[in-house]
């Protein structure tokens, strides 16, 4: 076996290193790109699945979050994924401008209450006239006569 012989300037820049990083096993803390980790939570990427990604423990994550903003990791994933939910709003809101109809379509729908009345042929063979019953009249008499209808089949 060999005899294996430490240079001095070595020794001492690895020991300066691990001074400067802290750490107690001398490694210096992995790069996290918080771009890259921003992107997966606007995703609705989890912190573990994260930390998977970018080749870090979901502890590390956690850690260096609150090392570098000062907040649990938790709390951080919310604002970002909040800040994710109203890029898409404005991305669908583009579209709908654009003149995407679908896009336009879920929008009204969802965003301002807007929904398809439900059609209904109904033969009137004894001339009434509906004219006089207002809206959720209507909608009761047609769930009325859809419930006949069923019970008679």
């Amino acid at each position: 076996m060999g005899v294996i012989k430490n240079d001095p300037q070595k020794v001492k820049r690895d020991f300066e290193e691990r001074q400067e990083t802290k750490n107690p096993r001398g490694r210096k803390p992995q790069d996290i790109d918080w771009d890259k980790v921003d992107q997966y939570i606007m995703a609705g990427a989890t912190g573990s699945y994260i930390a998977r990604a970018i080749g870090i423990r979901t502890e590390t994550l956690y850690k260096r979050c609150e090392e570098t903003y000062g907040k649990k990791f938790l709390e951080y994933r919310e604002e970002i994924y909040l800040l994710g939910n109203e890029n898409l709003q404005m991305k669908a809101y583009q579209m709908a401008v654009k003149g995407s109809v679908p896009t336009m379509i879920f929008l009204l729908k969802t965003r301002c209450g807007m929904k398809e009345e439900p059609k209904v042929i109904v033969k009137n063979e004894n001339n009434i006239d509906f004219s006089a019953l207002n809206d959720s009249e209507k909608l009761a008499l047609i769930e009325l006569l859809e419930k006949t209808k069923r019970a008679e089949s």
